[in-house]
This record gives structure tokens, C-alpha cells and sequence, in this order.
């Protein structure tokens, strides 16, 4: 007796005569099509538990393996192939009472109920996946079962675990800045100047000299300028600043680059290296409606995620516990 469930003895089990044994056999055989997704009595539970418990030093992987089946195109059957473990009700109570024998807990046959009746109805599926792309991965993914002519999707799903198993190494191009690009702004807008007539420095306005008299208008003594124009006179008759004008040339011809047949050179490019993920493994639940499968027809669980090739998962549910 351990904790209020015994274990099997030994010493009975090698008197009992063959004809019980026999038909022992032959009712588990019969009972199978129906027993995987039945709600289990309290035999059933004590059965349950006594495995799990038989069974606990087994690691995960190995304790699971009669409720797991590989992907289709599986080539290396092991943990890093695609799977998918089918929780039916001796599988929630036997894996409940592994956990609690392994965390030295109590285990009895009211713990095995409260199991079953959290998953009334339900068909849940463990998914343990590989995809090359993580975003919004709980959006993307679907999951329906088909049982001949028909098919049956989930009704809700729930992400467990999103682990990055592999990485890669890209190289990315930064952006860079032109010569144009680069130049300094001046203090002010250009924009606001825009119209306005640019007083020259004091070096470029010209000296105070002789007045200029226009012709006609000059005073006696002044005749000889009669008929004439100054030099320095503009077709309208007024005086152009010939110190701000020269200058003003000077360095219109001083900008750089213009003028130039030299083109400014193009920075080189800076490239970095990057590593990103390339692999992630995914681990999710997926809930089907049980009483909308037949649980004595061969199904296929099929899974889509947007982005990825389609999973497919072979099975017969009267083959499991």
C-alpha cells in the first residue's frame, strides 16, 4: 500500500489460473476501442495511478511515448523530430499521480477525479513544433482533425513555450550620408532673406567721390560734361558700387564645386554582421470538442501555420490507453 493505492503482488499474480487470465486479456483487448476516451471509474483511476507511479523514474520523453506519435515526414525519430502527445483521460490521471509520487505528495483516487473532470469533454494535444519564424506565432497557428469525409477544428489553443534552438549570421548594410547630405545648415534660414537686397560690408562700399552730374542739370564751368555719361553711371543715370560688384564675382567663382568638374567622392558603405534566430521550437496545446470525434476511426491531426508547410499526424485512438 503506497499513500492509499496499492501496487500489484507478485506472489498472486503468479497463482492465478489461465483461464482467468485469458479472459483478463480478453476484456482489456475489447475494452480498448472504448477505454481511451471514456471517463474512467475508480478501477480505472487506481489502474492509472499504479502506472504512473510504476513509472516515475522514467524520464519524460520515455514515460510519454505510448501517448505520442511523430510527424509524417519524420526521418530521425527522437527529440528533435516534430510530435504530438494525445492526453486522454488514464494519461492525465497516470502522469498526475507521476508528478505527485515525484514531488512526495499524497496520491489517491480523488486526485485522479479532479484530473478527469478538468478535461470533461475535451481532447487536449501537446504540439512540440519547429518553425522558422516566431512573430505572432499564437495567430497563426491552427490545428483540425480528419476522420474521412470529415473534419473537426480545435476550439482554442494555448502557447507554452517559444525557445530559439538556432541562430545565423546575416550581414546588414547601414545608411550613410551624402556629401550633400553631410554640409552643414547655415545660422540663418536663406528662406528668410529671400527677396531682400544684401547690403555690402564696409570694405565694399565705394568711396565718397565728386558728385556725378547727370547731363544738363550741371552747374556753369560744368559744360564740358554736357552730352555725356559718366563712366560710372548706369543706363538710369545712377551710380553702381563697383567695389561690392567685383568682389561679389569673386566669390560667386570661390564657391566650391561649382564651376568644377570634380565630383566629391561617395563614402564607402558600412556593413555589419548580425545573428538573428534561424530555428525556434515551439510548444503549444491545442482542444478539440470530443464528443465531435469518432474515437474508434483513424484520424490525422493536422496542423497549419501561416508562413510553414503543412504538419500532418497519423493515429488511432482505440490503440491507446
Amino acid at each position: 500500500m503506497f499513500n492509499g493505492v496499492s501496487f500489484p503482488n507478485a506472489e498472486v499474480v503468479m497463482i492465478i489460473g489461465k483461464k482467468f487470465i485469458l479472459a483478463a486479456v480478453f476484456f482489456l483487448l475489447s475494452a480498448g476501442e472504448v477505454s481511451a476516451f471514456a471517463i474512467i471509474g475508480d478501477a480505472g483511476i487506481k489502474q492509472a495511478q499504479e502506472y504512473g507511479m510504476m513509472h516515475y523514474q522514467e524520464e519524460t520523453a520515455v514515460f510519454c511515448k505510448p501517448w505520442m506519435v511523430y510527424e509524417e515526414k519524420s526521418d530521425v525519430l527522437d527529440d528533435s523530430s516534430e510530435r504530438a502527445y494525445i492526453y486522454t483521460p488514464y494519461y492525465l490521471v497516470a502522469m498526475n499521480a507521476r508528478d505527485r509520487l515525484v514531488g512526495s505528495q499524497t496520491i489517491n483516487i480523488e486526485d485522479g477525479q479532479a484530473v478527469m473532470e478538468g478535461y470533461q469533454d475535451s481532447l487536449p494535444f501537446c504540439l512540440v513544433l519547429f518553425v522558422k519564424e516566431g512573430t505572432n506565432i499564437q495567430n497563426r497557428i491552427s490545428a483540425s482533425i480528419r476522420q474521412n469525409d470529415k473534419s473537426v477544428d480545435s476550439y482554442a489553443s494555448s502557447l507554452q513555450e517559444l525557445v530559439v534552438v538556432k541562430t545565423k549570421v546575416i550581414k546588414e548594410t547601414l545608411p550613410t550620408l551624402t556629401p550633400s547630405e553631410g554640409k552643414e545648415k547655415p545660422d540663418k534660414d536663406p528662406v528668410e532673406n529671400e527677396g531682400k537686397p544684401v547690403e555690402p560690408s564696409d570694405k565694399d562700399k565705394p568711396k565718397p567721390k565728386d558728385k556725378t552730374v547727370a547731363p544738363g542739370k550741371g552747374k556753369s564751368g560744368e559744360s564740358a560734361n554736357k552730352g555725356k555719361t559718366s563712366d560710372k553711371t548706369t543706363e538710369t543715370g545712377k551710380a553702381k558700387p563697383t567695389g561690392a560688384t567685383g568682389n561679389a564675382k569673386e566669390a560667386e567663382a570661390a564657391k566650391p564645386g561649382e564651376g568644377s568638374t570634380a565630383k566629391p567622392k561617395t563614402p564607402e558603405p558600412i556593413v555589419i554582421e548580425k545573428t538573428v534566430p534561424a530555428l525556434y521550437r515551439l510548444q503549444v496545446f491545442v482542444y478539440f470538442d470530443l464528443r465531435e470525434l469518432d474515437t474508434n476511426a483513424s484520424s490525422t491531426l493536422r496542423v497549419n501555420i501561416k508562413g510553414e508547410d503543412e504538419r500532418n499526424f497519423h493515429m488511432k485512438f482505440s490503440e491507446l490507453l
